[in-house]
């Protein structure tokens, strides 16, 4: 993968990597779910090293549990980018986390990559840049994938304009589903998270009433999606992205 050049991209990713990943300590049960070992690497590494291949110099992991793993490892750098870390004084949720990075003004740019610290998704951050742009009234632009059958998650639906509209149980049809790669416009979104509980969910609390409001657009890409936090995704992860020296290039 080639760095992007472009100046107008987002420059900095916000990281989810303090959920507590129970349902894959059985499998790895002694570090933090985005640390999971893929290849001799942690699984976050990967995750770095994509968005740092599409020019993103500054990213801030939100932690909490066994958060002094990451730090550990990764330290203040990768591969020339910042690294700086938002510690939740308890767990919050992905949208309480979120909150929080926003409270304490962590979160600077006018537009920002968010990802999920247990999600591959290799998603094209110009594509999703470009998508945005059209909705310049969306607090949050989201990646969707199309799945030729849907048994494990929500289902969104979106309109001609590239607006989502709503968010509806699984199906086994072809449906779009979100893929947990956003881009926020951290401004507008500060006054929507405006009376959100403390700890909360992004994905079921927030998300839909922005979407009644117009405020989510859709950026409809085709990518590879593996949530590694249940034991069979975390082995076909392993498949997936476990190529041979792919850090010495």
């Amino acid at each position: 993968m080639e760095m992007s050049s472009s100046r107008s991209l987002p420059h900095t990713a916000f990281i989810l990597a303090g959920g507590l990943g129970t349902r894959l300590r059985s499998v790895v049960p002694d570090v933090p779910k985005p640390m999971a070992p893929v290849d001799g690497h942690p699984f976050l590494k990967y995750l770095l090293r994509h968005w740092r291949c599409q020019g993103i110099v500054h990213f801030i992991l939100s932690v909490g549990y066994m958060g002094e793993v990451i730090e550990r490892y990764f330290g203040t750098s990768y591969s020339g980018a910042k690294i700086t870390y938002v510690r939740e004084p308890t767990p919050l949720g992905t949208g309480g986390a979120l909150a929080f990075a926003l409270q304490i003004k962590a979160l600077h740019d006018p537009e920002i990559l968010m990802i999920n610290g247990d999600t591959w998704i290799d998603a094209s951050l110009p594509t999703l840049h470009q998508d945005a742009l059209q909705h310049t009234d969306a607090a949050i632009t989201l990646v969707l994938l199309k799945v030729a059958k849907n048994t494990r998650y929500g289902s969104v639906r979106a309109d001609k304009q590239g607006l989502i509209t709503a968010f509806e149980e699984k199906t086994d049809a072809s449906d779009l589903i979100n893929a947990g790669c956003y881009l926020l416009r951290p401004a507008q979104l500060a006054r929507d998270l405006m009376n959100m509980p403390k700890i909360f969910s992004l994905e079921k609390d927030l998300l839909p009433r922005l979407a009644a409001e117009g405020k989510l657009a859709a950026s409809i890409q085709n990518a590879t999606f593996i949530d590694i936090g249940v034991p069979e995704d975390y082995a076909r992860i392993q498949r997936e992205i476990a190529l041979p020296n792919i850090f010495a290039q």
